[in-house]
């Protein structure tokens, strides 16, 4: 078992296509305070999403895996079952087998030895939940099973006018900042608004678009999507491959592409054939070659970069590289500066120049957002630096993010949210 050192209790690795059991766990782990990561929630923009990932699996103490016809079939869960049993303990990976399935030979082979479970026998609200509990060396601990618009949610909805509810029926709509349902709960899933419109799946697990009045304004035709970002919205089509649309749905760069990313500074990454990464502009031409490992998002002038031998470093627009890849991990450059991870697995931070102008002491550290950043010390507790490094906010919570509009949210030790200033106080 993963030590006290983890971030979160349990991953969820599931398929967009069971989003409805997945949404249902994620209700019924609320209601008994389990911690939980699952990839709607933490990742923010600017983020590389398989790092995130990757670290998510990697700060929880339990992999729990929605196994059905839909994740045997996707990449993505593929991949996270691979990193995590490459990772982790085996007695930390639970398969929960959500349809009337049976785990396929390959699967069988990774989770060999380990009990897995299947929903028909133990269902979501008691045996499953148990099963964590358990697992988590938890008591059970149920909420009121009621909606509350909290001070905590208000203060999250100044920042987002609409945001992703999940009703009665398990179906997604949004409510406004007064909790008031403003779009109706009819969408398997759905996302935030970024750039005036929203993703939302229908109930046969296609993804398209819809407006602030709830109008579909882009069919649900595509396999994937995850948002707009400089007018263009990456798409997966029915072969799998990915391309762009614009906000009329229109087709501007084909879907000839094992991955896509957003579009940040007039370029997105993608990957080829081989599995390398580089660069296209909005008129789908490629101005970096695909020789990298992986790639990130462009950032003030610079992108992350993985090399063959697994050390990241910066390139600029031309391609060339500008940091050079020596760091276990880079994140984006955010305020003229850039976490990396060294050797020891210790996080710093970078200039421009590739010069270290904050030591990496840190468990984790991530992007400064108005003159400060997160980070994790070696008591997994998080607190606040300033660009000297020095520490604004002592090291105190369970959980923080970004701060935004001068709050920033964080989590004590009893599992409960709220928002802090910039001096440390909790502003209700």
């Amino acid at each position: 078992m993963a030590t006290s050192t983890n971030k979160y209790d349990v991953f969820i690795s599931y398929s967009r296509k069971d989003t409805a059991i997945a949404d249902k766990i994620c209700s019924a782990l609320d209601k008994s305070g389990i911690n939980y990561f699952i990839d709607r929630q933490g990742i923010n923009g600017g983020m590389e999403f398989p790092i995130v990932l990757a670290n998510a699996i990697l700060d929880a103490k339990l992999f729990l895996y929605l196994a059905s016809e839909n994740s045997y079939a996707s990449k993505f869960t593929n991949s996270e079952i691979t990193f995590a049993f490459n990772k982790k303990p085996c007695n930390s990976l639970l398969p929960y087998i959500i349809d009337g399935s049976n785990l396929p030979l390959q699967l069988e082979f990774i989770f060999s030895g380990i009990n897995w479970r299947r929903i028909e026998n133990h269902p979501i609200e008691t045996a499953l939940v148990n099963d964590l509990l358990n697992l988590l060396g938890k008591e059970i601990n149920v909420q009121k099973d009621e909606i509350i618009i909290s001070e905590l949610n208000e203060s999250e909805l100044i920042r987002n006018e609409l945001k992703p509810f999940l009703g009665d029926n398990n179906k997604w709509g949004f409510i406004d900042k007064t909790g008031k349902v403003v779009i109706p709960c009819i969408w398997e899933n759905a996302f935030h608004f970024e750039e005036g419109l929203a993703c939302v799946q229908d109930e046969n697990g296609k993804y398209g678009f819809i407006d602030k009045t709830g109008k579909v304004v882009i069919p649900c035709i595509w396999e994937d999507t995850e948002c707009f970002r400089e007018g263009l919205a990456d798409v997966q089509d029915e072969n799998y491959k990915y391309g762009f649309i614009d906000k009329t749905g229109k087709v501007v760069i084909p879907c000839i592409w094992e991955y896509a990313g957003f579009f940040s500074e007039g370029l997105a990454d993608v990957r080829d054939e081989n599995g390398k990464d580089g660069f296209i502009d909005k008129t789908g031409k490629v101005v970096i070659p695909c020789i990298w490992e992986n790639a990130g998002l462009f950032s003030e002038g610079v992108a992350s970069v993985k090399d063959e031998n697994g050390k990241e470093g910066f390139i600029d627009k031309t391609g060339n590289v500008v940091i050079p890849c020596i760091w276990n991990y880079a994140n984006i450059f955010s305020e003229g500066v850039a976490s990396v991870k060294d050797e020891n697995g210790k996080y710093g931070f970078i200039d421009k120049t590739g010069k270290v102008v904050i030591p990496c002491s840190w468990d984790y550290a991530d992007c400064f957002s108005e003159g400060l950043a997160y980070v994790r010390d070696e008591n997994d507790k998080y607190g606040f630096i300033d660009k000297t490094g020095k520490v604004v906010i002592p090291c105190i919570w369970d959980d923080a993010d970004y701060f935004s509009e001068g709050l920033a949210s964080v989590k004590d030790e009893n599992g409960k949210q709220g928002y802090i200033d910039k001096t440390g106080k909790i502003v209700k």
